[in-house]
């Protein structure tokens, strides 16, 4: 099973399209305050998107990890608005 596969179903906790929208959007903001070196705001923002929608703790700690450091595949596979996706794309180099 591919690493990120857990990461996809975590989002399937939501309750409805729009939190499940709106869970993605916050973890893709997180993500990428990660790629701009702000760790503690990253991981705030990661878990607080996850735990919102109920996800549970084990999956949370499973994913955030990673998603803070693959960065590719968050823009190409997570599903933020974007808007979002396009703060990755300014920052890469």
């Amino acid at each position: 099973m591919p690493t990120w596969q857990p990461a996809l179903a975590v989002f399937l906790h939501a309750a409805t399209p729009a939190q499940q929208m709106a869970a993605r959007d916050l973890f893709a903001v997180g993500c990428f305050l990660s790629k701009i070196g702000k760790g503690d705001a990253a991981s705030s923002a990661c878990w607080s998107a996850l735990e919102a929608i109920g996800a549970p703790r084990d999956e949370i700690r499973s994913v955030v990890p990673v998603a803070q450091s693959d960065y590719a595949w968050i823009r190409d596979n997570v599903g933020p608005h974007a808007e979002i996706l396009n703060l990755f794309d300014e920052t890469s180099g």
